[in-house]
């Protein structure tokens, strides 16, 4: 018997990926709507799949569980730290690039909303030790890329050499993950304080004079 052509055997449509691609991203989008109003736990798959427009069934094709969800809302917070950081690795003075950041920050509401919503899912990694592992994997790569930039910071100068790069970078993320939660909340001056901070980090990381 004669093998029939490959293209006579395929059924269905092709895939459109980039189809998929987009339905996903929406998928994601409505999801951090309804955590940011109702919170992880209290927003059901339900919820999400009607304010993305989308059957339930149809969801859980592209997410079968809030896991998942919440698997997504992590490696986007990733990707966008990993571009942040490469951004200040081409900066000239790194200290000025992280206040314009944080600055920026400060003036933009969706960015305070996702400050808010990457609070929920450090507390969902409370309650759920998959989520958490989640979160530590995460912030381990994050670590990586950011001893990376102590690193060059050191050997031109800018911070003293003698502090660990890797230990520097895990308490540097601690630093920000506390001053965006602080900006996202109402403020007199958030401005002010990010210029303190930023101030108060660049002398704490300066080489020791003899």
């Amino acid at each position: 018997m004669h093998a029939k052509p490959v293209s006579k055997l395929r059924r269905g449509r092709p895939i459109d990926t980039d189809a998929r691609s987009e339905r996903r991203r929406q998928i994601v989008e409505a999801a951090k709507r309804c955590f940011l109003r109702k919170g992880f736990h209290a927003a059901s798959t339900a919820e999400i799949s009607a304010e993305a427009g989308i059957s339930v069934a149809g969801l859980y094709q592209y997410f079968p569980s809030k896991r998942e969800l919440v698997r997504a809302l992590v490696q986007e917070d990733l990707a966008d730290d990993l571009i942040l950081i490469g951004a200040l690795r081409e900066a000239q003075d790194v200290f000025s690039g992280m206040l314009e950041a944080l600055l920026e920050f400060a003036r933009d509401a969706s960015a305070q909303e996702s400050s808010r919503l990457r609070l929920e899912v450090f507390a969902q990694g409370l309650r759920d030790p998959e989520v958490a592992e989640l979160i530590v994997q995460s912030e381990q790569m994050l670590v990586q890329a950011v001893a990376q930039l102590i690193g060059g910071m050191q050997r031109s100068g800018e911070i003293d050499p003698a502090l660990d790069a890797e230990q520097v970078a895990a308490s540097l993320i601690a630093f920000f993950e506390g001053l965006y939660l602080h900006i996202s909340l109402p403020s007199p001056n958030p401005e002010a304080f990010a210029r303190s901070a930023i101030d108060l980090l660049r002398r704490s990381l300066l080489p020791s004079r003899p």
